[in-house]
């Protein structure tokens, strides 16, 4: 899947563990790799870990403001209390999202109340295999899922920040070209197209307890610590101005 791609791709590990898929995919692909887990991951210069585990409830908050090329979600449904807003918001997050979930009688999983629950959400995408499952003698499906990325929201704080509704935001992704368009109507006439940077705000990463250091004011229009990409080193994304 990774192999398809001819440009810097991003992915997100839900559940990273110890981010050993993080480590082969920076090694053989061109592509930045968000991490989140409360391991330790060996550090890499396009690997970005947030060092906490996160709530259904704030992945969803965070698949309105954030799109990923390829988002993981691998053998950790289980671990949420509420594995279907979890599944959902996996989805939102990204362009390709895949999964690995218990398979049947997989009794050494977490949770085994949840198991037959999660299965059931899996009546649609496409299915990529059966693996050996490392806690039961029994075998895991997995699955992928593809669909049009959005973002609604320009950051996790933007309702409390009244930004909420400034812009809107439309992506068109394949495996070799990624643009976002914004419309900043009425503010200007005519939508803005530009190529849309692999990768994660700068602010939205720190709010979850990412550790970066946004830049200082750079003395150009519209300085803003959201107005920062993080992933292959940290892009300055904006310079919009209107004058008075």
């Amino acid at each position: 899947m990774a192999s398809q791609f001819k440009r810097q791709f991003s992915v997100l590990d839900i559940g990273a563990n110890y981010g050993w898929f993080g480590q082969r995919l920076v090694r053989d692909f061109d592509c930045v790799y968000f991490a989140i887990d409360n391991k330790v991951i060996d550090p890499h210069p396009r690997i970005w870990h947030i060092k906490r585990h996160l709530s259904a409830q704030k992945l969803l908050d965070l698949s309105r403001c954030e799109s990923f090329d390829m988002v993981l979600c691998l053998s950790v449904l289980h671990h949420f209390e509420d594995y279907t807003m979890a599944f959902q918001a996996a989805k939102r997050l990204g362009w390709l999202s895949v999964y690995e979930i218990p398979g049947k009688d997989d009794s050494g999983a977490l949770a085994p109340e949840r198991h037959e629950g999660i299965q059931s959400l899996f009546t649609e995408g496409a299915e990529l295999g059966w693996f050996d499952s490392h806690v039961s003698n029994t075998k895991r499906p997995a699955y992928c899922f593809k669909m049009q990325p959005f973002i609604t929201e320009q950051t996790l704080d933007a309702a409390l920040r009244g930004a909420c509704g400034y812009c809107s935001y439309k992506l068109y992704c394949d495996h070799e070209h990624s643009v976002i368009e914004i419309d900043r109507k009425p503010i200007v006439k005519e939508n803005e197209v530009r190529e849309f940077i692999p990768g994660m705000n700068a602010y939205n990463f720190q709010l979850l307890g990412g550790e970066v250091e946004i830049p200082k004011d750079d003395g150009l229009p519209d300085y803003q610590p959201w107005n920062f990409i993080i992933g292959d080193g940290i892009h300055r994304i904006d310079t919009f101005h209107v004058k008075p």
